[in-house]
């Protein structure tokens, strides 16, 4: 009964100190706690900032790589309608030769129709906050991407066929006129042959053989041109074709060989014409300086927008 006395007087004699300590207890712990949450959310904020930080910078560098191709595009294409147009004049200048574009070497107009993709996508959405048409502006540019690729695609196609067609009817040309100087000469030879003595003063002989000349001397200078051909050789041989050779069935042949190959040259030479329209004035084409204006439109707000958000870090 003591001990429980002794026991009760000690605890009401010291109920505060072990209620301060009670206290001091619960409020270091509290305490601790508090400070341990503020630095863990510190730290946490900081990790946050920092990949937002990167995050911004991937953007960033995303939209600048994006510019840059945009600028390539935009003078590739320049030129490569210059090219195109120099092209053109020269099938217009010389319609019956083999003419070839000067093709650039790049792949971007393929690239950036390849570039569409949730990283270029977000990189838009990210620096181009204060824009309300963000998402249609971003899609207009793939929009005149196809255009453009599937544009400069054709014309590359279109191009390869001419040749195809053009080295076709050429070959028909170069045919016929190897077999009107092969028929040419069996003919001088029946003359020769029936007049050995006297085949070299044979008008109709002297009248070949002035042709199987104009002909040589022409093909001196290979089959890159074949206009000459065409005004000194085959139109001129026709016009007196028939009114020098006494021979109908000679003189029908030899039209025959030369009205083939006119009749090519005729398919060639519109067709050229015809070709070359595709290719002039590419520059002032309404489609594609809309779709080259619009990049460049977007390439500047690009740089716009970069240079003022590349290091806005915040947290939303």
């Amino acid at each position: 009964m003591e001990n429980y006395n002794s026991i009760c007087e000690y605890l009401i004699s010291n109920k505060y100190s072990i209620l301060i300590s009670f206290l001091s207890t619960v409020i270091g712990a509290f305490l601790g706690f508090f400070f341990a949450l503020i630095i863990y959310w510190l730290g946490n904020r900081n990790v946050r900032k920092n990949k937002l930080k990167a995050e911004k910078e991937k953007a960033y560098n995303t939209l600048k790589r994006f510019s840059l191709l945009l600028e390539s595009i935009i003078k590739t294409c320049r030129l490569q309608n210059e090219h195109f147009d120099s092209h053109a004049k020269d099938l217009l200048e010389k319609p019956l030769d083999f003419h070839f574009p000067q093709i650039l070497a790049t792949n971007d107009r393929e690239r950036l129709t390849e570039s569409d993709d949730i990283e270029l996508y977000y990189s838009f959405m990210q620096f181009d906050i204060e824009n309300d048409n963000k998402f249609r502006d971003y899609k207009n540019i793939f929009n005149h991407a196809d255009f453009l690729q599937k544009h400069y695609h054709d014309l590359i196609i279109q191009n390869e066929k001419h040749q195809s067609f053009l080295h076709n009817d050429l070959k028909i040309v170069r045919d016929n006129l190897l077999a009107i100087v092969i028929r040419v000469g069996l003919i001088q030879k029946d003359i020769q042959f029936a007049s050995p003595n006297e085949y070299l003063s044979n008008p109709e002989f002297q009248f070949l053989e002035r042709y199987r000349n104009v002909y040589f001397s022409l093909k001196g200078n290979g089959f890159t041109n074949f206009e000459p051909y065409r005004d000194k050789f085959l139109i001129p041989f026709q016009l007196e074709l028939f009114e020098k050779l006494t021979n109908q069935l000679h003189a029908d042949e030899l039209s025959s060989y030369i009205a083939t190959a006119l009749t090519r040259m005729d398919n060639v030479q519109v067709n050229s014409i015809d070709h070359a329209a595709n290719f002039s004035g590419l520059n002032e084409d309404e489609n594609i300086n809309c779709a080259l204006e619009y990049f460049v439109k977007i390439n500047n707000k690009i740089n716009e927008i970069t240079s003022h958000n590349r290091v806005d870090v915040r947290e939303p």
